[in-house]
């Protein structure tokens, strides 16, 4: 191959062999694309694998079904073989691979907990787009408002919609989700209609590739929230641009030419020189804002790391790292939060020994979560916390409101209602907390049954108040026999052993 390279190239040597389009670079290309494959099928993510296949089944068809007027222009089908069947070796490939024993494991759990999970936040999703079908909830609001349309169990917080289009769709409505579809729209026709007049092969190949990459990236984007993550998003801008110059520059004698207009602005002119300013400051201001959040973050991860909980009366210079975090981003809201925890937990730990700096720190610990509401009003572990504060300080009908706001926010977050039951135990509604805590177990299943008893049980010793806390599975009924026998009612727990043996015997009737 060299020496043939050297034949029709004499200047050419081994090393402009390898990267020469006459010579090892599509031997090059090609082994980049084997070991890309490679790695994306031990990524192990499903959406990736399916993306790519996907992908490669539509420009299969294409290469199939090609326009009337390419194929007759053509007159040729080898190109279309040599499509088919690189796109067949890919398919080929991961199929091979997806059956190795660390793949396999991944698919046969194709409709895990990992899936329910993706469907559930997408119906939940689509939810909101009913409340905000025009203009949507505003960029960047999903985190702030899926709490309100969340019916799951799972706890971990939920902070992108895990489909692109779904988000988008939800913070900007069916107006934002027009807009992309007529930009994508009219980027792929002007890509194909300028396509079909090149004929330089490698420039066609590289087209080729970068619509290949786009269109994967965009049916991962169904599954997944890879625009939300700056190097992909970044990674997705430069592959377009380049596709875009691509199918845009023609060689000729007289070097390169930009087909498509382009507008120059001199920069000796007003014009030149208002742009430049107005582009200055932007980037300017960009950097600025960057770097405060920055620092702020840094000082905040700082607090993080040396926190402890305020015992006595604690002194402003102990919140030095929330401070500076709060002076370089006044918007913050999360250092307000911090701050109001610790306060918080210093008045929980005051005792009633220390009553009037137990007031005095919950009522710091007040003004300062409103603060941190002030700047995100959405956030339901705010209005919880307010909640929990106001509870503290005895103000019942303020703390009833904001824990009502949390719940509105998100009414299927296990921890509020648990908070919100503590909380009315606390003031002594016997049978409003454990209405909440029942509640809160719906929602937190894998809490530990026997420690919500034991706590229940120091605010009230009616077992019909306790049965709230139960449900009748095999696990629950086990753990409440053995905790009303520890409670010396050996009659009850008789019972309720009786009922564990019958579901035993018959395990069709365990809700389970």
């Amino acid at each position: 191959e060299v020496g043939r390279f050297r034949e029709r190239h004499p200047s050419g040597g081994a090393a402009r062999w390898i990267w020469h389009k006459d010579g090892g670079r599509p031997w090059v290309l090609l082994i980049c694309s084997f070991f890309m494959i490679i790695s994306l099928t031990a990524s192990l993510s499903r959406g990736g694998v399916l993306s790519l296949l996907a992908t490669s089944v539509v420009f299969a068809a294409a290469a199939i079904f090609p326009a009337p007027r390419v194929a007759a222009r053509r007159g040729r089908s080898y190109g279309r073989v040599l499509v088919l069947a690189g796109l067949s070796a890919i398919v080929l490939l991961i199929g091979i691979l997806a059956l190795s024993p660390r793949v396999r494991p991944r698919w046969e759990g194709a409709f895990d907990e990992a899936a329910e999970y993706r469907v559930d936040v997408w119906r939940d999703s689509l939810g909101s787009v009913r409340d905000f079908p025009v203009i949507g909830a505003g960029l960047g609001s999903f985190r702030s408002l899926y709490p309100r349309y969340k019916t799951g169990n799972f706890l971990s917080e939920t902070t992108h919609a895990e489909n692109d289009y779904i988000q988008w769709t939800m913070e900007t409505g069916f107006l934002g989700l027009a807009l992309l579809v007529l930009v994508a729209s009219i980027f792929a026709h002007h890509v194909a209609c300028r396509l079909k007049k090149r004929k330089d092969y490698y420039s066609r190949s590289l087209a080729y590739g970068a619509l290949f990459s786009i269109t994967s990236v965009s049916f991962h984007n169904f599954m997944d929230f890879n625009m939300h993550i700056p190097s992909n998003a970044l990674t997705m801008v430069c592959v377009a641009a380049l596709c875009f110059l691509v199918v845009n520059i023609r060689g000729g004698r007289h070097g390169a030419q930009f087909l498509t207009e382009v507008r120059h602005i001199s920069l000796r002119s007003a014009r030149g020189v208002i742009v430049l300013v107005a582009l200055l400051l932007a980037a300017g201001l960009f950097v600025q804002q960057a770097w405060t959040h920055y620092q702020s973050l840094r000082s905040m991860e700082h607090w993080s790391r040396s926190k402890f909980y305020l015992h006595g009366d604690p002194e402003e210079s102990q919140f030095a790292f929330l401070n500076e975090a709060i002076r370089q981003c006044s918007w913050n809201d999360r250092a307000y939060f911090e701050k109001a925890s610790a306060y918080e937990s210093a008045g929980v730990s005051g005792g009633i020994a220390g009553i009037f700096k137990k007031n005095r720190m919950l009522e710091q610990a007040s003004k300062t979560i409103l603060e941190a509401i002030r700047r995100r009003p959405l956030e339901a572990s705010y209005w919880a916390a307010l909640g929990r504060i106001e509870s503290g300080l005895m103000n019942e009908e303020q703390s009833d409101q904001a824990f009502r706001q949390a719940l509105k926010l998100a009414r299927t977050n296990g921890r509020i209602h648990r908070d919100y039951g503590l909380s009315l135990l606390y003031r002594g509604e016997i049978q409003r907390g454990p209405t909440e805590l029942a509640l809160a177990r719906h929602h937190m299943p894998n809490v530990n049954l026997r420690e919500w008893l034991d706590l229940l049980a120091k605010y009230t010793d009616d077992p019909t108040v306790w049965e709230n806390l139960v449900h009748r599975t095999l696990e629950d009924l086990k753990t409440y026999g053995d905790f009303l026998a520890s409670r010396g009612l050996t009659e009850l727990a008789t019972k309720i052993r009786k009922e564990v043996q019958l579901l035993e015997t018959s395990p069709s009737l365990n809700p389970r």
